[in-house]
């Protein structure tokens, strides 16, 4: 099926194809996924193999040479490496596998992948190249097939994986093609360093696929770089034409440190022969080396100009100066359409012939596929790029030229204002060359990317999050540049920013933390980092930063109480909040407790300042409470609180609206799960209201609180009966936090796996189990079980319970009993540590196992989960009759239906639906609508119960009153 989807909508199209600046692209048998514009998010081709090049041409620019994806060098050497590719691609799951191979730019990540590509075609497979649409190479125009009948597998390569937008990465998870049924799926992702991985393999628990990761070391030092020297020399000294390769040596010490990469050897392998066949003496070391390829392209430029205005031959008219010029602008921009590209040079005043320097600079550097229109080719490899903008930089004392016009050029792209994708792309691939080049060269970062961006600390906002995070972890970057940053960072959560937010704040509190020695100024810089980290989903690192805090601000809190009180409860608070996630509950209420009594203080002598501390302090506590399962305990608090916000809303809507409606949405919860949905409904629909008016405005600070808000509205629904509502209220919470998850994993995928829970459940009531959302769910949560299993196991436990419950539904029930004995072993081993939070959890778990040993024929096993259900509801109902009643009576019936079925026991099956009756009874006096029709089918139990004990009379006499109601009810 092929397919157009925007990646603002779901909705699917036919795909029509269409021609863009000269570029017309489709597929066949796979999605495309454009934005709204038309523009693709990435494309897909089939892989194949670069044509062997024209030798000459070859010749004319030795770096041509060093482009991976020509394979001019046989591949040698990486044995194991590619051995543990391969096993990968052979010896994996049936589904969906990614693999993460990274290195350093040089290292040869590109020709390793395009060996696997190459031999995975010649055995069978189905192998596919994509590229990032906004920024990066496109495919051959025209039509591509990617069926993948009769093949033995798909192999999707992803290179330069770690400069895609995250957005754009996770539409193509989503492609139909990676998710074919029987179908062997291999993706083979490659980036420079593991920064962005982390973030994709989360997205990847969505897909339920399997992830590893595979660092290219550098060469060992032993017979490994002589034999990768050796068969690069030889290759380039047959395109030289050079009649004795074995006379030329290596001109540098191979094992020093900095040949540890693939293109260094291979640089030095050209350079010798280059230099040989010129009759010039090698240079050595590895910057020689790079001077020495970047004035062979110089010196390419000045021959070309020269056949040209010489008319030997060329039409080529740029002058070397301006083509360097031309050349530069590309390392920063990257291939661009013609009409950007000629703007771009008109603007930077590139020459006096714009077309004529794109035409020329086209010659030097085609475009990556023949047919494809684009302009400013840049150099390759990207290593060499990196050297080059260094080199043409001024600061350096390497003996190259450097120009005088390449910083104002580069400051006038990083600072372009235009507001369209070209610029966009320029500006992010800008600050991330210019970001490596700076981590070899410094004089990059400190005379010109660092002032730039501490003048004009927008650029990195503008530059996006992912840029920004790179910007941040870079070894080289500066602090007064993340100062400059700093002020501009969302001041609250944001979706779009909340990574790169905490890696800015971990840099500078580390800095700042060195730098100080005034407790207090350390524990305010701990309290913003555990804000921060807290919201880029770092909880474990959270927590650590959280606990120093705390223990400063007794120190200090002790010495000065009231200074420092404020304080103490506000870190108190914190800390209690990331136990309380990381599922370390108790410890947690007793943190959030004594923060509320602090602030409960404060507030008692002045109300006006402390009211929203305190505020806040109540709903954190609430919060913990309901998650350990205290609800009466929480709704106290709940109400409390919002009575509290209320106030302050009233008076200050536009600082406190927000926190009014997420303590409502809180109030909601905690009424519905006591069993009062009644009451819960007009909090929690005032919650939405709230929130949806405040995502319209502010999506990026508000939706996920909105999500919130729709999941607790759904669930009240639920309880109601009213089915339709509650899916539709759920399904939108899921599609948000879906789209939460994919930007930041780390925070929201326990988010998703809840709301997928129950999306099904709610499909479920409607008669349609959906069996993909449960088994993505318990996906979800097994991976995020194995990484924290005190906050996640009785999630996983959940999700198994409702995956049974599908699979049952789907008539199914011998797939449906592991996952639902799974569920039971692991609610049971937490009831037995906190029995007040997952005993009922624990007799729900049960209640699936006893309906699949029903369904299956095995009665009598039956009969023991019922009868302990019976035990676990009628414990919970003295403490909550309101919310276990109604359940304590259906597990009654169930539990004499059973008996009764298997002939056993019957005297307990008569005492036991004779205690349903009694509560149904009294439960349809009070609720009608809801338990009357429970109660005659209860009522109709004891009578067949009666008969089967032997009191024949009774259970006729109890048929014929029975049938006296039905009749009365339906008249």
């Amino acid at each position: 099926m092929d397919r157009v989807v925007t990646a603002d909508g779901p909705e699917p199209s036919f795909q029509q194809v269409t021609s863009v600046g000269g570029f017309a692209y489709g597929v066949i048998n796979a999605d495309i996924h454009v934005f709204a514009n038309g523009e693709p998010l990435y494309l897909l081709a089939n892989w194949q193999p670069e044509p062997d090049a024209d030798v000459d041409w070859l010749r004319q620019m030795p770096s041509r040479m060093l482009n991976a994806r020509r394979a001019v060098v046989p591949f040698t050497g990486r044995d194991q490496e590619f051995a543990d590719l391969r096993q990968w691609r052979d010896s994996g799951p049936p589904q969906l596998s990614v693999r993460w191979l990274h290195g350093p730019g040089g290292q040869g990540k590109t020709r390793l992948a395009a060996q696997l590509a190459a031999e995975s075609l010649t055995a069978g497979w189905r192998v596919v190249a994509a590229f990032h649409g906004p920024d990066a190479d496109r495919p051959e125009p025209g039509s591509h097939d990617l069926a993948l009948t009769g093949t033995a597998g798909l192999l999707l390569v992803v290179d330069y994986a770690d400069r895609w937008l995250l957005s754009n990465l996770t539409w193509l998870l989503k492609n139909a093609l990676l998710h074919q049924v029987g179908v062997p799926t291999r993706v083979l992702m490659i980036g420079r360093s593991l920064d962005t991985w982390p973030a994709i393999s989360a997205i990847l628990d969505n897909y339920r696929g399997y992830t590893s990761a595979q660092r290219l070391p550098d060469l060992p030092t032993d017979h490994a770089r002589p034999t990768m020297f050796t068969a690069a020399r030889d290759r380039f000294a047959a395109i030289y034409r050079h009649p004795r390769p074995t006379t030329i040596l290596p001109s540098v010490q191979l094992d020093s440190p900095e040949f540890g990469l693939t293109l260094a050897v291979h640089m030095a392998a050209l350079v010798a022969v280059d230099a040989a066949v010129s009759g010039e003496r090698p240079p050595e070391g590895m910057d020689a080396l790079t001077r020495y390829l970047l004035n062979r392209e110089q010196l390419h430029w000045r021959r070309l100009y020269h056949d040209g205005i010489t008319g030997t031959g060329s039409d080529y008219r740029t002058p070397g100066d301006v083509m360097n010029h031309a050349v530069f602008t590309a390392a920063l921009t990257g291939a661009l359409d013609r009409t950007a590209g000629a703007e771009l040079l008109e603007h930077l005043g590139i020459g006096p012939d714009v077309e004529q320097v794109l035409r020329d600079h086209t010659v030097c550097y085609p475009p990556a596929e023949p047919n494809q229109p684009t302009v400013l080719e840049p150099l390759y490899p990207d290593r060499l790029t990196e050297d080059f903008l260094a080199l043409t930089l001024p600061g350096h004392h390497i003996d190259y030229p450097a120009q005088n016009w390449a910083p104002a050029t580069a400051t006038a792209l990083l600072t372009a204002r235009s507001q369209d994708d070209s610029t966009s792309s320029v500006l992010s691939r800008s600050v991330t060359f210019l970001a490596a080049a700076a981590d070899r060269w410094p004089h990059v970062g400190s005379t010109l990317l660092y002032p730039l961006l501490r003048k004009y600390p927008d650029l990195a906002i503008r530059a996006g999050g992912t840029a920004l995070t790179a910007l941040a972890t870079s070894r080289s970057v500066s602090i007064e540049v993340l100062e400059s940053i700093e002020p501009l960072l969302p001041a609250d959560r944001h979706i779009n920013y909340d990574i790169a937010a905490a890696a800015v704040t971990s840099v500078l509190t580390a800095h700042r933390l060195a730098h100080t020695t005034d407790p207090a100024e350390q524990a305010v810089l701990q309290s913003n980092q555990v804000f921060r980290l807290a919201r880029a989903g770092r909880r474990e690192e959270a927590l650590a930063v959280a606990e120093e805090a705390v223990a400063t601000w007794r120190r200090l809190t002790e010495a000065d109480p009231d200074a420092h009180q404020e304080n103490l409860a506000t870190s108190l608070n914190e800390l209690g909040l990331r136990l309380s996630e990381l599922g370390r509950g108790e410890q947690a209420v007793a943190l959030v407790q004594e923060a509320a009594t602090i602030v409960r203080r404060l507030a008692a002598a002045d109300p006006n300042a402390y009211l929203p501390i305190l505020a806040a302090s109540l709903n954190n506590v609430a919060a913990v409470l309901a998650r350990l399962g205290r609800l009466a305990g929480a709704l106290g608090v709940s109400e409390e609180a919002v009575a509290a916000w209320r106030r302050l809303a009233e008076a200050n809507p536009d600082a406190y609206l927000s926190d009014l409606a997420l303590s409502l949405a809180n109030l909601g919860a905690c009424l519905s799960e006591l069993g009062r949905p009644g009451q819960a409904l007009a909090p929690s629909e005032e919650a939405v209201a709230i929130l949806r008016r405040l995502a319209e405005t502010n999506p990026g600070i508000y939706v996920s609180d909105f999500a919130l808000s729709l999941t607790n509205l759904g669930n009240c629904l639920s309880r109601l009966g009213r089915r339709e509502q509650a899916l539709a209220a759920t399904q939108a919470a899921a599609g948000t936090y879906r789209v939460l998850a994919e930007a930041n994993p780390d925070s929201y995928l326990p988010d998703l796996a809840l709301s997928l829970n129950n999306l099904g459940l709610r499909l479920s009531a409607l008669g349609r189990p959906e069996q993909a959302l449960a088994e993505e769910a318990v996906a979800i949560r097994r991976r995020l079980a194995e990484t924290n299993p005190d906050v996640h196991l009785p999630h996983l436990a959940d999700s198994l319970t409702n995956l049974a419950a599908h699979l049952s539904a789907l008539g199914r029930p011998g797939q449906a009993l592991a996952p639902a004995e799974e569920a039971v072993a692991i609610r049971r081993r937490l009831a037995e540590v906190d029995p007040d939070a997952y005993l009922a959890d624990l007799a729900t778990s049960l209640t699936s196992v006893g309906s699949i040993l029903f369904a299956l024929g095995r009665r009598e096993r039956a009969i023991v989960p019922a009868r302990e259900i019976v035990a676990i509801r009628r414990r919970l109902a003295k403490t909550n009759p309101d919310a276990y009643l109604p359940d304590l009576a259906m597990s009654l019936w169930t539990y004499a239906t059973v008996c009764a079925d298997v002939k056993q026991n019957l005297s307990e099956a008569l005492k036991a639906i004779t205690e349903a009756t009694q509560l149904y009874g009294s439960l349809a006096k009070r609720m009608p609508e809801e338990f009357a029709g429970r109660a005659l089918s209860a009522y109709r139990t004891l009578a067949d119960v009666l008969e089967a004990v032997g009191r024949r009379d009774e259970a006729n006499g109890l048929r014929q009153q029975l049938d006296r109601i039905s009749i009365r009810t339906t008249n």
